[in-house]
């Protein structure tokens, strides 16, 4: 059996520098397992540094549906 999945984005709503993850576009089961996802890719690269993913004050979290109208649900850019 196929556990129902969502897609969710997740951004960051606090100051992001060079070189810093701001968002993800998750496939997981749940919020708690997509936040949890976006931390440890960030924790990789940080090492300890970003929270920011697991905070409910200092990120946004939303299942994107594919009822809308054409739209860029993603674009991220941080050179550094």
């Amino acid at each position: 059996m196929v556990n129902k999945i969502n897609i969710y984005l997740i951004k960051r709503l606090t100051e992001v520098s060079y070189d810093e993850y701001d968002s993800f576009v998750i496939r997981a089961e749940n919020e708690i397992q997509a936040r949890n996802m976006a931390f440890n890719v960030s924790n990789d690269f940080y090492k300890n540094y970003c929270h920011d993913f697991k905070d409910l004050s200092k990120s946004s979290c939303e299942i994107i549906t594919k009822e809308g109208t054409e739209e860029i649900i993603l674009s991220s850019f941080n050179a550094g």
